[in-house]
């Protein structure tokens, strides 16, 4: 039996993110159990946040990518990951990437 490679493609949140709309399979580092990384599914979506400065005013809108691009006055656009937090050096893939690999393993 000759074992075969798989590749796919990992991306941090600070280099790449991921488009509104997309699932994604996100690692991040568990460092109070000293695990290397935790997978889990998560899909990408966009909000815009009310902030001033004083910080986050509590409003929060969810972007429509067909809605006018310019943002809601006094407001940011931040990246949500289905409730989870994320940090820059977490890393990404499309989930469609992973199904793929796997969907390609399975006709080997």
């Amino acid at each position: 039996m000759i074992a075969k490679k798989f590749q796919l493609e990992l991306y941090r949140f600070a280099d790449k993110k991921p488009k509104h709309g997309q699932e994604i399979l996100h690692f991040s580092r568990m460092a109070m159990y000293d695990v290397a990384a935790v997978p889990a599914m998560a899909k990408a979506e966009y909000r815009w946040f009310g902030k001033d400065e004083k910080g986050y005013t509590g409003e929060e809108i969810l972007y429509d990518p067909a809605d006018d691009p310019s943002p809601p006055e006094g407001c940011v656009l931040e990246l949500t990951l289905s409730g989870m937090s994320f940090r820059d050096a977490d890393l990404w893939c499309l989930l469609e990437d992973v199904d793929n690999m796997l969907e390609e393993a399975d006709h080997e």
